[in-house]
């Protein structure tokens, strides 16, 4: 995609909300699930559904050969946002409704472009906001079918905004080899990124509560998360946002 195809998609998602309640989707307010099986419908993705987890693969988890690479990316909108949006402000500029609606449209760019290994699967989480229901399904799915993961979650985060980080790499668990593969990477990539052992209260949590390698790819941003005045990031720090996540979860078959 063009760039500016990557920002229209940005909006599309954006604009859209997604609520659970009770352990539970709410039927005619999951805009952004129904959204995302329709860009999906004509590509290799299909969806398994685990609880509060969509998870999208090019093949059933069980048929995959060695480790997994999951992508967690919640989907659930905070309850005081009641606006969700998405547009650009001053020059090149991004403001929006983004946690974590940008990090939903960076996994589904990513998706649609196919640049993506087949080891990879898409988790697109609920319940993040009020209970990580949807990390703990999809733990439960990954223990019961003996897979071996390591999790990226994707999220947005306040730090290395003003230091214009394209990315920070934060709450890490289980570090292994993995990780280590991942950090190499980046160290000799042109990617401006920081590491950050801050532990904050995410899907990490409960991914590495369950013995799983993983850790934050945060895209830095500035605002208000959680209420309808959005988030502000650079159009360029989005676009490379993109590219360093797919460089990511491509590390370890790259050879480091």
């Amino acid at each position: 995609m063009e760039i500016k195809e990557r920002i229209n998609l940005l909006n599309e998602v954006a604009s859209k909300i997604n609520h659970d309640i009770n352990g539970q989707f709410v039927q005619g307010e999951i805009q952004k699930l129904e959204l995302i099986e329709e860009l999906l419908k004509d590509t290799d993705y299909k969806v398994t559904v685990i609880g509060l987890c969509y998870l999208y693969s090019k093949k059933p988890i069980i048929e995959m050969e060695g480790s997994v690479i999951v992508i967690s990316s919640h989907i659930d909108t905070h309850k005081h946002i009641t606006r969700p949006f998405s547009e650009i402000r001053e020059e090149k500029k991004l403001c929006g409704t983004y946690d974590n609606s940008i990090t939903n449209a960076a996994v589904l760019t990513l998706m649609l472009e196919n640049r993506l290994p087949d080891n990879v699967v898409i988790a697109f989480t609920g319940n993040e906001e009020y209970g990580m229901k949807g990390a703990k399904d999809l733990c439960k799915y990954l223990r019961d079918s003996k897979t071996c993961a390591n999790v990226i979650v994707t999220d947005v985060t306040f730090r290395g905004y003003e230091g214009k980080n394209t990315f920070s790499l934060e709450n890490s668990c289980n570090s292994g080899m993995w990780t280590r593969q991942v950090k190499e990477v980046m160290n000799k990539s042109d990617f401006k990124w920081k590491l950050e052992m801050n532990y904050e209260d995410d899907e990490t949590c409960v991914y590495g509560s369950n013995g799983f390698e993983c850790f934050s790819f945060c895209i830095p941003t500035k605002g208000e998360m959680h209420d309808n005045s959005g988030l502000k990031t650079r159009v360029s720090s989005y676009n490379k946002y993109i590219e360093a996540l797919c460089l990511a979860v491509s590390a370890n078959a790259i050879g480091y």
